[in-house]
């Protein structure tokens, strides 16, 4: 499985342990940090340790999504947003598979947003017509998500948008849509939205692995120019579509170890001016594919660690564990990511160094975690320990884990 995002943190000062808040939401857990390139520019927490609230109503979900600062939104019903603006450092997350939005998340010149494990779709072509749409924004996660039935798209990426991660979700149209006046335009994501924008040249980096693209898209998986886009470990499966990927003015795309079933041209250079979209293909994995295979140029090294599946493997992987209900389970205190409970992951709680939407253990479950790894995670929300709790299980931390202050 891909590699897990986390830097191992150092304790030096037992009171700063000790200054821990206590004033930290219960709430569920989302993934871990983001692979690609959501990870640099300084990493993608959304809400981070801001507090956790829960919108029961449209109206209250548009205001906490304008709001300030960091925050996580939980959502655990269907809510018609229309077309709502989404603000910096939000994480918005769907509870169990229960979390749907109807209508269009629109980010404009933001930054720091997670968007994760919902049913995302707008059929009553709300805001610019897509399910998500990024422009001008950075350091954005969307993961886990089913983004489904838009006129226009179901997410575009345009505008000097970058640093943008898409991981583990499912782009598709249901048969009723597609029945629907609105069926002629079965689009699935577009990067770059203009061969006359060359301030895009040198943004629109993005990662995009272990997606689920299928189920009446016919084409855009993705349309990409000027940005650099890594595609890996995707799973294709398109009966009747007009192309999958298209390599189009001045882009780069690596594409590793994907597996095309039932598409026609699975990667395709489509430029009307120049300079010229650049391809590297290599490990992917074709069934009943016709059509172009347009690569073999060298193209960017990705500037990041990942760790590919191989691709006989990706199509099993994808569909068991892409899309709404399937995030991953965690370790319960875990909060740097790297694998295993110890005294560093109270220092990386308290800086905000997590993605996660902060939870943690109550002493007798937080003891019992240390030096758990990954293979004996759970995947339940976990009450919040009191303030004094926390303090004792920070001074336990440390002298389990051999840590000393200076």
């Amino acid at each position: 499985m891909p590699l897990r995002g986390g830097i191992m943190l150092v304790v030096r000062h037992s009171l700063a342990l000790l200054a821990l808040s206590s004033a930290l939401a219960t709430t569920a857990i989302a993934d871990a940090s983001p692979i690609g390139f959501a990870s640099l520019n300084g990493g993608t927490v959304g809400g981070g340790n801001g507090p956790t609230v829960t919108a029961t109503t449209a109206s209250q979900f548009r205001n906490y999504a304008k709001q300030p600062g960091p925050l996580n939104i939980l959502v655990d019903r269907s809510l018609n947003i229309g077309g709502t603006s989404i603000a910096s450092d939000k994480t918005i997350l769907g509870v169990g598979d229960a979390g749907e939005l109807v209508g269009s998340l629109q980010l404009s010149g933001v930054n720091n947003v997670i968007i994760q494990n919902l049913a995302i779709s707008n059929p009553s072509n709300a805001g610019e017509g897509d399910s998500i749409t990024l422009r001008a924004s950075t350091n954005v996660w969307i993961d886990h998500n089913n983004i489904f039935n838009a006129p226009d798209g179901l997410l575009d990426i345009v505008r000097e948008s970058d640093f943008v991660t898409v991981s583990w979700n499912k782009f598709f149209y249901t048969q009723e849509y597609a029945d629907s006046a609105n069926s002629g335009h079965r689009f699935a994501m577009l990067i770059g939205n203009t061969d006359n924008a060359p301030e895009d040249a040198d943004n629109l980096r993005v990662t995009m692995h272990h997606n689920y693209w299928g189920d009446l898209v016919h084409e855009r998986m993705p349309r990409v120019r000027y940005g650099d886009v890594h595609v890996f470990n995707n799973y294709f499966n398109t009966p009747g579509d007009n192309y999958a990927i298209r390599i189009a003015k001045a882009s780069e795309l690596l594409i590793e170890n994907n597996s095309f079933e039932d598409v026609t041209d699975p990667y395709e250079k489509y430029i009307t001016e120049g300079p010229d979209g650049l391809a590297e293909a290599r490990g992917n994995l074709f069934v009943r594919t016709s059509g172009k295979r347009d690569a073999g140029d060298d193209v960017f090294d990705p500037p990041y660690e990942y760790a590919m599946d191989a691709a006989v493997d990706v199509k099993a992987l994808v569909l068991a564990s892409a899309g709404i209900g399937h995030l991953p389970s965690y370790l319960a205190g875990d909060f740097n990511q790297d694998g295993v409970v110890d005294g560093a992951d109270l220092l990386a709680w308290q800086r905000g160094e997590s993605s996660i939407p902060y939870s943690a253990v109550d002493l007798t479950e937080w003891q019992s975690q240390l030096g758990a790894t990954n293979s004996q995670a759970s995947t339940s929300p976990v009450p919040e320990p009191c303030g004094m709790a926390l303090a004792l299980a920070a001074i336990f931390a440390i002298s389990s884990s051999g840590l000393r202050p200076e």
